[in-house]
């Protein structure tokens, strides 16, 4: 195991208290004074204090165990991450920005290693605010983001008029799908992945209504997406965003084909050249360093092989129904190339099966069931590798 210190002044229960007693009072004032909010806001207010209860089940130990560790065994949230946010914690709590590390290959650039994730706004105030910053800290951060993800993808859901339990079920299966989980110990990767609900909101907000200042929240919660470092992520997320935008733009087309296939208005077709310069130019203070700093380090350029080195094999897809076929690692014995940890696709039987009931029975006219059915069958094809 690891010697990682964790604070013994009491535990993250606190915070999680404060939240429950904000959010009794808020939905208790929803309910009692409706006038004052949206229709049925109240129930929106219950559905997260759902998720926010199934985030203290899942991770009951670690709130109420002060010495309880996760990731199991410590991983790289232990390992990497955590010396490194501690490092940058204690600079920025005595006032200054860490620009060089000192104390690895006898000096490298710190700020500009994009791992870091210090420009990352929730990173940020933990690192300015948490005194002192415990290891304790480093799991707060990773449990506030399955919250997160289950709300954002609640908000995006509730903005394609979906129904509250079926943005309620969405949000579970997102925040506690087989990658989310098995990524614990990958910090950077989770606070990444976890805004694209958010962006895919905004985006199709400035979509359907042609205002682009929809399009620069979308282009401010993507550039957000970018500070905690993954830069894997972040492409991901571009090209999903990309296609998103491109079947928008053919749904557009193929509506208007009775009146003469005219072409979206300019406001619409801009939604993504406009989210993209917000979200780079947000970005831009981790980015540049970050590209700098690329070309001076080992992965400047690696081979194909080296990049498909996690790649699916087409044996291993029955794990997307049963996770735990070839064991932990499936080379031990079966000899594919692999491990759960980084390829680890399961969101659950029911969650498959009601995915499958949406592409069946949603009406026609909503293309959007055909968009999110491709995209998984294209990026699952992407995924496989060539054992």
């Amino acid at each position: 195991g690891y010697n990682v210190p964790k604070s013994l002044e009491g535990n993250l229960a606190l915070p999680f208290t404060l939240f429950v007693i904000i959010w009794a009072l808020l939905t208790a004032l929803a309910i009692l004074r409706s006038s004052w909010f949206a229709q049925g806001f109240y129930r929106d207010l219950l559905a997260l204090g759902g998720f926010a209860a199934l985030v203290v089940g899942f991770f009951w130990q670690v709130l109420l165990l002060t010495e309880y560790l996760v990731p199991k065994g410590g991983g790289d949230l232990a390992s990497f991450l955590y010396p490194v946010y501690f490092f940058a914690a204690r600079n920025l709590q005595e006032g200054v920005i860490p620009l060089w590390n000192p104390y690895q290959f006898g000096g490298m650039p710190f700020a500009a290693d994009m791992q870091t994730g210090m420009f990352y706004p929730i990173n940020l105030l933990a690192l300015l605010l948490v005194r002192p910053f415990s290891y304790q800290a480093m799991e707060g951060l990773a449990i506030v983001h399955y919250f997160l993800a289950a709300c954002f993808m609640y908000v995006y859901l509730r903005g394609m008029a979906i129904g509250r339990l079926g943005a309620f079920g969405g949000g579970v299966v997102f925040a506690f799908s087989g990658f989310a989980v098995a990524h614990l110990g990958h910090l950077n990767m989770l606070e990444s992945v976890i805004w694209l609900p958010l962006v895919l909101f905004f985006f199709h907000r400035a979509w359907s209504t042609k205002r682009l200042s929809w399009a620069i929240a979308a282009g401010t919660a993507y550039g957000v997406s970018i500070l905690p470092g993954h830069i894997q992520m972040t492409l991901y997320l571009g090209l999903f965003l990309t296609l998103y935008w491109i079947w928008a733009i053919i749904s557009d087309l193929w509506s208007n084909r009775r009146t003469g296939w005219r072409l979206p208005s300019f406001r619409r077709v801009a939604a993504l050249p406009l989210t993209l310069i917000v979200a780079f130019g947000l970005a831009a203070v981790q980015l540049i360093p970050s590209f700098e700093l690329t070309g001076l380090s080992i992965r400047a350029a690696i081979s194909y092989e080296k990049a498909v080195e996690y790649a699916v094999s087409p044996f291993g897809l029955i794990s997307l129904a049963v996770p735990h076929f070839f064991g932990p690692d499936s080379s031990n014995f079966w000899g594919i190339k692999g491990n759960l940890t980084e390829a680890y696709g399961y969101a659950g039987i029911v969650a498959m099966l009601m995915a499958a009931l949406a592409l069946t029975l949603t009406s026609r006219r909503n293309t959007w069931r055909w968009f999110f059915g491709l995209a998984a069958l294209a990026f699952l094809l992407l995924s496989l590798g060539q054992d």
